[in-house]
Parts: structure tokens; sequence; C-alpha cells
């Protein structure tokens, strides 16, 4: 009587689990950077949006206030070229940059150009 002897090696299947394993390390750096700037984009987003209520509030309160926004991205340094900036009226300095962080909060305030009377943005 002959014994049917179908399925794999073990050494067919570590050669698989090997390929396997290196498709897999060179496919997660490739998320990576996609993935930390959508983490930017949406500090950008928060930043800009504290940034009018900021300035919001000011217009209607007359009164300097501060937000927080916590941060979501990961890395130092900008993965979005060029880096983000805050674009203001009111001032003769032009947009205003700012530095990314990977943990904490970012506050944004606004102040007064004394010579214009422009809210003048700061991000920390």
């Amino acid at each position: 009587m002959k014994k049917d002897r179908r399925g794999f090696t073990l050494a067919e299947l570590l050669l698989v689990v090997g390929v396997l394993a290196v498709l897999v390390a060179i496919v997660i750096p490739l998320f990576g950077t996609p993935l930390e700037r959508s983490r930017e984009a949406t500090d950008i987003a928060n930043i800009r949006s504290a940034y009018y209520e900021v300035v919001n509030y000011y217009v209607v309160e007359g009164a300097v206030t501060t937000i927080e926004v916590p941060v979501r991205q990961r890395y130092e340094g900008w993965a979005t070229d060029p880096p983000p900036q805050l674009v203001y009226a009111g001032s003769r300095g032009g947009p205003y940059s700012y530095e990314a962080k990977t943990s904490g909060c970012y506050f944004v305030t606004v102040d007064v150009d004394p010579e214009t009377g422009g809210l003048i943005p700061n991000v920390s």
C-alpha cells in the first residue's frame, strides 16, 4: 500500500516565511512617510483653526488668550515640503513659520503689532 505524502517540507515553509519577512521589512517604511504627513496635516489644520479662534476671541473680547493644540506628530522636523506657515494679515513680516514638535502641545496665541495694530501669531 502506498502512503500519500502530500504537503510542504520544513525547508519550503521556512523559505516562504523568509521571503514574506523580507517583503514586510521593505513595505513597512513606505507607509511611515504618508502616515507622518497625515499627522502633520492634522497638526497644521488644528493650529490654523486655533489661530483663527484666538484672533476671533481678540476681536470680540479685546483680550489675548492661548489655546493648547495636542501634538500628533511622531518625528522631528517636517516631512511636509515646504514646511507649513501661517499667513496672517496686518503685518509687514509675511508668513509665520513654526517648528515641528513630537510631544506635548502647541500653544497658540497672538501678539499685537504696536506699529500696525495687526495680530502676529505665536505658536510655541
